[in-house]
């Protein structure tokens, strides 16, 4: 009997680990879009331009629907970051990513007027919301606006 019960105990202890770990990675694997803003030049015509950018990354294995990229700032105020020649509503497939240019000075003004920005939100078809960082976006783009 005491073999029944040691196998009965392992059993049990066996079938716990593999459900715990069956529920992590079920929690762990879900769509998932990771915007990340940049400040730099494109290269276009007759000389370079300065641009604003953000990218939006699916890092994981699912296609994903991108409907919306907005800034909102400390208080209380958006600037949406949708334009037609953005292609959106668009399928973000696995491992892909997808980015809009927008010209720096309008993203200056915007700062400006609104002060110090919180977030970058990017939203998909299901209307969940994926939050991005601004850390030192301000100073980027200053810098950016006051090279030119």
């Amino acid at each position: 009997m005491e073999t029944t019960l040691i196998i009965a105990i392992y059993g049990a202890v066996l079938s716990t680990i593999a459900l715990l770990w069956n529920i992590i990675i079920r929690i762990r694997d879900r769509p998932k879009l990771v915007p990340k803003y940049s400040t730099g030049f494109l290269q276009w015509g007759h000389g370079l331009h300065p641009i604003f950018s953000i990218t939006i990354t699916n890092p994981t294995k699912y296609k994903i629907k991108l409907v919306s990229i907005e800034i909102h700032f400390k208080n209380g105020q958006k600037m949406i970051l949708v334009d037609s020649g953005d292609n959106l509503p668009k399928e973000i497939f696995p491992l892909d990513n997808h980015t809009v240019y927008r010209d720096i000075q309008k993203i200056k003004q915007a700062i400006d007027e609104q002060g110090e920005p919180d977030y970058i939100l990017v939203r998909d078809a299901t209307d969940r919301k994926y939050k991005g960082s601004t850390q030192r976006m301000v100073s980027h783009v200053n810098a950016l606006c006051n090279s030119i």
